[in-house]
C-alpha cells in the first residue's frame, strides 16, 4: 500500500476528524502494522532537515511502529546535518530512521523511491520529498481510509500550497494507465469539492 506526497505542503484530509478518537488514534489501528516513511532528497539540507523534523512529528502521533528511510540521491552539498538531525531525532523519537545514499550519481525521484523501497519494513509506504510538510495528523488521516475501506489501494491528500491555493487533490487512472492529477492549482484548499474521498 503506498501513500504518496511530491508537492510542498500537503494538508491531509481524506477523512474528517470524526474518524479519529479523542486520544488521537483512529479506529481500527492495530499496533503491529509498521509505517515506512521513505523520503528522497538531493541536497537542499535545511529544508530537508525540516522534512525529517515535521516526519517524526506525524509518525509519533500514531500508534503504529514506524521508520524512516531516508534516500540521499547523491547530494554534492554537506550532509553531515542531515546525519546529526537523524540521530537526534531517532533518540528523541524511538523512531528508526536510516540512511542510504544512491553512489552512482543522480538517479532522479522515481530511481530513488524505488532505490529505498528495498529497505523498507513496512506493510504501509508513505513516500515523499523533501519539499514536502506533512502535519500532525497526516498519517493517521490516511491510514483511516485504508482501515475504513477494502476497495483503497493507494491514499493521497489535498497539497495545499504556502499561499493556501490548492495544489493537487488526488489522481485518476484511466484504463488506458494514463493518469491525471485533480483539482491543480484550480481552488482554494476548503473548497468542498476536493473534500471528500473518492
Amino acid at each position: 500500500s503506498l501513500l504518496h506526497f511530491d508537492i510542498a505542503l500537503p494538508e491531509a484530509c481524506v477523512s474528517d476528524d470524526k474518524l479519529v478518537k479523542q486520544d488521537g488514534m483512529a479506529y481500527g489501528f492495530k499496533k503491529e502494522i509498521i509505517v515506512s516513511a521513505l523520503l528522497t532528497f538531493k541536497d537542499s539540507v535545511d529544508m530537508t532537515s525540516l522534512a525529517i523534523t515535521a516526519t517524526v512529528l506525524a509518525l509519533s502521533s500514531v500508534s503504529y511502529r514506524s521508520e524512516i528511510i531516508l534516500v540521499d540521491d547523491s547530494s554534492t552539498e554537506r550532509t553531515m546535518m542531515i546525519e546529526r538531525a537523524k540521530q537526534r531525532l531517532s533518540e528523541f523519537s524511538g523512531i528508526e530512521i536510516r540512511l542510504f545514499n544512491t553512489h552512482n550519481g543522480p538517479v532522479g525521484y522515481s530511481m530513488a523511491i524505488n532505490f529505498g523501497l528495498a529497505y523498507v519494513k513496512g506493510s504501509y509506504v508513505l513516500l515523499l520529498n523533501n519539499d514536502v510538510l506533512i502535519f500532525k495528523n497526516t498519517v493517521s488521516n490516511l491510514l483511516a481510509t485504508f482501515e475504513s475501506r477494502d476497495d483503497v489501494g493507494a491514499v493521497v491528500p489535498r497539497f495545499v500550497g504556502s499561499d493556501g491555493k490548492l495544489q493537487e487533490a488526488g489522481g485518476v487512472v484511466f484504463s488506458d494507465g494514463e493518469a491525471m492529477h485533480l483539482g491543480a492549482s484550480l481552488g482554494m484548499k476548503n473548497d468542498p469539492i476536493f473534500r471528500y474521498v473518492r
